[in-house]
């Protein structure tokens, strides 16, 4: 999980009469599946400040079935994984 400071931009900036998404208490949960490769990269360390890019996961209610996630958080995943933070 990561606290959120601020929101850069989204995707809805650059789309025309789209509003930006709410942050839900300020709050990011980033799930990744069991079997889903890993890397090294993907490392995250607390107390330390990231630049994530980040995209919602589809299917929410479904994940959270899938996998016996909590319904109440949204969940997202790296943009580009394989290349970590930046």
């Amino acid at each position: 999980m990561f606290q959120v400071e601020s929101l850069l931009t989204a995707k809805t900036d650059f789309e025309p009469n789209k509003t930006r998404p709410k942050m839900r208490g300020k709050k990011i949960f980033i799930f990744k599946e069991r079997n889903t490769k890993f890397f090294q990269e993907e490392q995250y360390k607390g107390g330390h400040r990231y630049l994530i890019a980040l995209k919602l996961l589809p299917d929410q209610k479904g994940l959270s079935a899938i996998f016996t996630l909590s319904e109440k958080p949204l969940y997202f995943e790296a943009f580009e994984g394989k290349k970590g933070l930046f």
